[in-house]
């Protein structure tokens, strides 16, 4: 009887011997998964530096044979910055104002008087940007005696807008002026004043860093006499500029 007893107790030990085997076989199949799975996370790096997610510690790529892609920041700053801008630095293409003086020929024609003059020329213009400025301008011109020693004159004072063209060397403009003309001699019950337009252009050529010269000419038409003139004049000169 206890033979068969202790037969028993062995048959059972053995029995259970094997499902234990069983049952602990999926686990280590479990623990190796997550072995391999340790493993793999810790081969997934960021750029020099690697973290071990199980446990928690940050490692140096160096320890794991190579090294993550490097970013370089100064080419990033550089990319953002943006180059100063850069400011045209030729004479009179930043200055405001120009004051200019010259001699003028002016050509007088009216059905009473027909006189060429010799005068002045004054002008002055403030600019509101690098193209576009506000001129005024005032002519004296002389000249022959008529009328019994009565001499011819004519003052013309205008204002208006004047255009430029900036450029190197030579610089083009154009100006329309509106404004009164004064005219001597006077002729019996007629006015010495009248209107006066002064339309045309020239150029200017720099010499020095605030001073230029100019060539101008310009058609003059004037209502005097209780008529209309159409006279011309050209004018040279120089002018500052600041």
């Amino acid at each position: 009887m206890k033979k068969w007893m202790l037969l028993g107790f062995l048959v059972l030990g053995a029995a259970g011997r094997a499902c234990a085997q069983e049952i602990a076989a999926p686990g280590a199949a479990s623990g190796s998964s997550a072995g391999n799975f340790g493993q793999t996370m810790r081969a997934i790096v960021l750029p020099n530096s690697s973290h071990d997610f199980l446990s928690g510690s940050v490692r140096s790529t160096s320890s794991l044979g190579f090294a993550g892609p490097k970013f370089a920041v100064p080419i990033a700053s550089a990319a953002l910055a943006e180059p100063a801008p850069q400011v045209i630095s030729r004479g009179n293409e930043n200055d405001r104002w120009q004051l200019g003086l010259g001699f003028t020929y002016l050509k007088f024609r009216s059905p009473a008087i027909h006189a060429d003059m010799l005068g002045l020329n004054t002008s002055v213009t403030y600019f509101t940007n690098d193209w576009f400025g506000v001129e005024g301008n005032i002519t004296a011109a002389f000249g022959q005696k008529i009328f019994v020693g009565e001499r011819t004159k004519y003052g013309g004072f205008t204002g208006g807008p004047k255009i430029v063209m900036r450029r190197r060397g030579w610089e083009p403009w154009a100006h329309a002026l509106l404004g009164i003309a004064h005219v001597n001699p006077q002729l019996a019950g007629i006015s010495k004043n009248g209107v006066a337009m002064q339309v045309g252009g020239g150029a200017d050529y720099p010499l020095w860093e605030q001073f230029s010269v100019r060539v101008e000419g310009d058609w003059v038409p004037t209502l005097l006499y209780k008529s209309w003139q159409s006279n011309f004049q050209v004018a040279t000169g120089f002018f500052l500029h600041f």
